[in-house]
């Protein structure tokens, strides 16, 4: 988190992942690819994420259902 924000980012909890985060929009971690994901990162880091920040776990929603897979890369904040 610490490197992220030295690059104007935020890493935030959003339905089962993890999003990345600018003024202008966001993007789904694992659109970074496999192994950049929450979990891999949580067994990286030997740390849960809601160990770290557990009123950000408990207060997500997620952004689709299983059966409605989201199709979207980047949201824009603008809107």
């Amino acid at each position: 988190e610490t490197a992220l924000a030295d690059h104007g980012l935020t890493l935030a909890a959003t339905g089962q992942g993890l999003v990345i985060a600018n003024a202008t929009g966001e993007m789904k971690l694992s659109d970074l690819g496999a192994g950049i994901r929450l979990t891999g990162l949580q067994a990286r880091f030997g740390q849960a994420w809601a160990e770290i920040h557990p009123s950000e776990v408990s207060e997500r929603t997620p952004e689709s259902s299983p059966s409605q897979p989201s199709r979207r890369r980047r949201r824009d904040r603008s809107r």
